[in-house]
């Protein structure tokens, strides 16, 4: 990473700078990266990994398998088998989704801090097509250069409206 002179000392540079640290970023700089670009993937989220294995794909993959698998055992009577009545534990479903959430996002973690990019834990905002301020998790500010930005900021959770424009009920 060469540095730009500038009014408050220096500025990083790179060729390719991803902001967003969820599956989209993860996979846009760890693929720059190894393509030998000089790589930062900014985030300056609370919690690395992104909506996908935080709060959405990944806890709803694993609350579908519990489902699954609860009705399996209740059709197991059609292939002989004989299975005590099934009882579903909410409290122990969450527990295993809130431990296998934590898991991944502990690997993703790890592979944020080794993917071969300058990972920098900061919220970016632009200021022209060439420069974004950082707003780091401290507060202090500084600034980064480079020559492409991937925008990968991902999504967040939004309820739908209990009842949809016009008054009328979701659904009718």
């Amino acid at each position: 990473m060469e540095p730009e002179s500038g009014g408050k000392g220096m500025v990083p540079v790179f060729d390719v700078t991803v902001i967003g640290g969820g599956s989209a970023g993860f996979a846009a700089a760890r693929t720059a990266a190894a393509m030998g670009a000089r790589t930062a993937l900014v985030d300056g989220a609370e919690r690395l990994g992104g909506l996908c294995i935080l709060a959405g794909c990944m806890p709803t993959k694993a609350l579908l398998e519990a489902s699954r698998r609860w009705h399996d055992s209740r059709e197991a009577g059609l292939f002989g088998l004989e299975v005590r009545p099934v009882r579903a534990d909410f409290s122990a479903i969450l527990a295993r989704t809130r431990r296998l959430v934590s898991e991944f996002a502990a690997d993703r973690q790890k592979d944020l801090a080794k993917g071969g990019f300058r990972l920098i834990r900061a919220h970016a905002a632009f200021l022209d097509a060439d420069h974004v301020e950082l707003t780091h998790r401290d507060g202090q500010k500084s600034r980064l250069r480079s020559k492409t930005f991937v925008i990968a900021t991902g999504s967040r959770i939004s309820p739908p409206p209990a009842r949809a424009p016009g008054g009328g009920l979701l659904g009718q």
